[in-house]
């Protein structure tokens, strides 16, 4: 499986969820993840010998999304 993980951001509003998704489009919802908890999610949905990019997006308390970070994982 391939483990992500990220950072919190270091000012703005705070955060209340993370989106994480499969494709640039924001469309492949996989996970979503409260900012209270840690900061990491297991994708056991994969296949192997793949590289997969994922999409992270923020949401704060009132629902403004930030823009995508991206995270590779490599096979």
């Amino acid at each position: 499986f391939n483990v992500i993980t990220w950072s919190a951001p270091s000012g703005g509003p705070a955060i209340a969820l993370y989106h994480i998704y499969r494709d640039a489009a924001l469309i492949d919802l996989i996970a979503t993840i409260d900012a209270n908890e840690k900061l990491e999610y297991e994708d056991h949905n994969r296949k192997k010998n793949k590289t997969y990019t994922y999409f992270i997006v923020a949401e704060d308390q009132n629902e403004n999304i930030s823009s995508a970070g991206s995270v590779v994982v490599d096979p």
